[in-house]
């Protein structure tokens, strides 16, 4: 994911050791239909002695064509003790992985945030909870970052995200008034 080269160009070399390599790819269900598309030919023809590992939590979000290629092994979610047990592990309890949870939607995801993000999100809380009391708080969930224009959307989709899980979520619990 990090090296920014092409899985095509990776698969152009030979495994430095034995005769077979592993390749996973994870959540292609995230994947656009164009990149799983591109993705269809190197599934049909794989390099010999290469096996890929896919991993998805949403199969309706695959290319039928990419699936038919595929066998599926349904793997059980890890139980929420052992999601929370995890999350304690990286320093996350309590209120602010409830948070979390809601902020990402679920919640094995929060375990893959890195802790500026973690950081991030739960200031991000503070800042919508004070701005919901009083709507003429500033609230900078959408305020400009530095970074490359795909770190910027990443970073814009995570918080637009969590605010919108956060807010269906309080007005669940809210009053008429509100």
């Amino acid at each position: 994911q990090g090296s920014g080269k092409s899985l095509e160009e990776a698969l152009k070399y030979k495994p430095l050791r034995g005769q077979g390599r592993a390749v996973v790819l994870l959540q292609v269900d995230r994947m656009t239909p164009d990149a799983q598309a591109a993705f269809l030919k190197t599934a049909e023809e794989p390099p010999e002695g290469t096996r890929f590992f896919l991993t998805a939590t949403d199969q309706t979000a695959i290319l039928p064509a990419l699936l038919s290629r595929c066998r599926t092994y349904r793997v059980s979610p890890p139980s929420m003790a052992e999601v929370e047990r995890r999350a304690a592990a990286k320093g996350i309890e309590g209120d602010d992985l409830q948070d979390l949870i809601r902020a990402t939607g679920h919640a094995e995801m929060v375990l893959d945030l890195r802790p500026t993000q973690r950081t991030e999100l739960v200031e991000l809380k503070a800042e919508l909870e004070q701005w919901l009391q009083d709507p003429t708080t500033p609230l900078n969930w959408l305020a400009a970052v530095d970074g490359t224009l795909a770190e910027q959307r990443e970073k814009a989709q995570l918080r637009l995200s969590a605010c919108l899980g956060w807010m269906v979520g309080h007005y669940q619990h809210a009053g008429s008034e509100q």
